[in-house]
């Protein structure tokens, strides 16, 4: 299926997208000296990374989304110095985050999310990512990363005030949302799912941070509900009109049910995902889709059973 792709060692650009392949990346890939960008998104590839991704070194941006890639992530990424995206998501990673990461000093996106869908995805400390000058975006949500999020977390961002989006949930992160995240004005940070038992007080006027919503609630709840509270979001939001309610049993920041929650926001998530990759701004009917305030188990096409998801039937709204 790869045949000959080797010697077009002037291509610049290789994306294949939502055709099975069902194979390991090719050997000929890795002949391909000239390529900037490597996109391969749901197209079945499965087993370990080869270590020759480091060769690639001309690449600008990797996205291998929505794959089965399995075992660890070669070291030899971090030979590509050039990259400003990486994208590994939904895919079967697992072990350590390899340190050679924090060398890509040129990265803007760092996405690992949901590395695993059959085992804990990626595990060890959160890196501290304290040499990604130019990064707007990480997401490492839904995996096993635990520790402390370091006082260090992030510093060698060269622009304070640039827009930043940080996933983190669904990990087994814990301990103190540092202080030293105040240096950044305007930030998206979901920590929800975790560990955390606190949040630094000088954060709490960060009015500008998860759009704005820390201003609009006036406090660190909109960031993450307090310990013994809860929401369908783990956190409070003035938007969806979604306070932080009673709920002893909450032992950490960020929880997500109680004993008398409706859908869990996991799932919640997941339908929200769905219509973001499905061009859900499109649908031929996005009805209650789009609406505030609205629970997803009354999203239109959406069934459920004991307020978790059983059934979902699209076919209204013009998919293909």
């Amino acid at each position: 299926k790869w045949d000959g792709i080797g010697m077009a060692t002037g291509l610049k650009e290789l994306s294949i997208n939502d055709v099975y392949m069902d194979g390991q990346l090719s050997d000929e890939v890795f002949e391909l000296a000239n390529i900037k960008v490597l996109r391969c998104q749901f197209v079945g590839m499965h087993g370990p990374l080869p270590t020759r991704i480091g060769e690639l070194t001309t690449l600008e941006r990797l996205n291998l989304y929505g794959n089965r890639f399995d075992s660890t992530i070669p070291t030899e990424i971090g030979n590509l110095k050039k990259l400003h995206i990486l994208d590994l998501s939904e895919n079967d990673f697992d072990g350590v985050l390899p340190a050679t990461l924090n060398g890509l000093e040129k990265l803007q996106r760092l996405e690992i999310h949901q590395s695993s869908r059959d085992g804990d995805g990626l595990s060890g400390a959160l890196p501290s990512f304290d040499n990604l000058p130019n990064l707007n975006t990480l997401r490492l949500d839904s995996n096993s990363l635990t520790g402390e999020i370091s006082p260090q977390f992030l510093s060698g961002i060269s622009d304070p005030d640039r827009e930043l989006t940080i996933g983190l949930s669904y990990n087994s992160i814990s301990g103190t949302v540092p202080e030293e995240l105040k240096a950044f004005s305007h930030v998206s940070i979901d920590l929800v799912g975790n560990k955390i038992s606190a949040i630094s007080e000088a954060l709490c006027s960060e009015a500008e941070w998860n759009d704005g919503e820390v201003g609009a609630v006036g406090s660190c709840d909109a960031i993450l509900c307090p310990k013994a509270t809860y929401n369908v979001y783990g956190m409070a939001s003035k938007e969806f009109n979604a306070a932080c309610t009673d709920c002893p049993g909450a032992e950490f920041m960020g929880t997500t049910s109680c004993d008398t929650d409706t859908i869990d926001y996991s799932e919640k998530k997941f339908l929200d995902r769905l219509f973001d990759e499905t061009g859900g701004p499109n649908w031929a009917e996005p009805n209650s889709w789009t609406e505030s305030g609205v629970e997803a188990c009354d999203y239109e096409g959406v069934t459920c059973e004991d307020n978790s998801i059983t059934e979902l039937r699209l076919s209204s709204f013009g998919l293909s």
